[in-house]
């Protein structure tokens, strides 16, 4: 009766969860929570996504069309030229880059941890003594909404040290940097406004 109980408050705290999203214009489309949805999905990261959506879908719709007409041209002949706006700057002799931040000068040996969703691979990449670690979320994975989020819990969980049990990470310096998905795909399973989310 007890585990019975606390599976029907878990299920009524998730229904007022969702109505309280829901009055913000979000809706999480799934067919059941996942685990680690906790570590990850907070009501903060949700309207962070949700404001993000707002500002930019428009200006990512747009930039979805341009490369659609630019391909069309080229395919009819007309071959791609440099920006007018760039202009100013590839004339310039004297323009640099800005100076790489001094935790990223060390990279002579990367890794691709190609499966987030698992644990143990991202902790084999980490231990590998690599100095920098590309966390593929784009083609290394089977990108469906359980792995990402077990992805996302991963590296949250890696970076406070507690990725599997009675397994410490080394003390090392190693970078993870996170390749994301691609703009011109979107994420299903989360709407804004009647929106899908842009999945990178």
């Amino acid at each position: 009766k007890k585990v019975v109980k606390e599976g029907e408050m878990q299920k009524k705290d998730e229904n007022t969860r969702q109505q309280r999203l829901a009055r913000d214009g979000i809706f999480l489309l799934r067919k059941e929570k996942e685990e680690e949805e906790e570590i990850v999905l907070c009501d903060g990261a949700l309207r962070f996504v949700a404001d993000l959506s707002r500002q930019f879908e428009d200006r990512r719709r747009q930039l979805l069309l341009q490369r659609q007409k630019i391909q069309l041209e080229i395919q009819q002949g007309k071959m791609p030229c440099f920006l007018k706006e760039t202009k100013q700057i590839r004339e310039d002799k004297t323009w640099k880059i800005d100076k790489i931040p001094q935790i990223m000068e060390k990279r002579r040996v990367d890794v691709v941890c190609l499966d987030v969703s698992s644990p143990s691979s991202l902790w084999h990449c980490i231990n590998s003594s690599a100095d920098g670690i590309q966390v593929d979320f784009d083609d290394g994975y089977s990108p469906t909404w359980s792995n990402g989020i077990k992805a996302q819990a991963n590296l949250i969980k890696a970076t406070r040290n507690n990725l599997l049990l009675n397994a410490q990470l080394p003390k090392n310096k190693t970078i993870m940097i996170m390749r994301p998905r691609s703009w011109n795909l979107i994420e299903e399973h989360m709407i804004v406004d009647g929106i899908p989310v842009c999945d990178g």
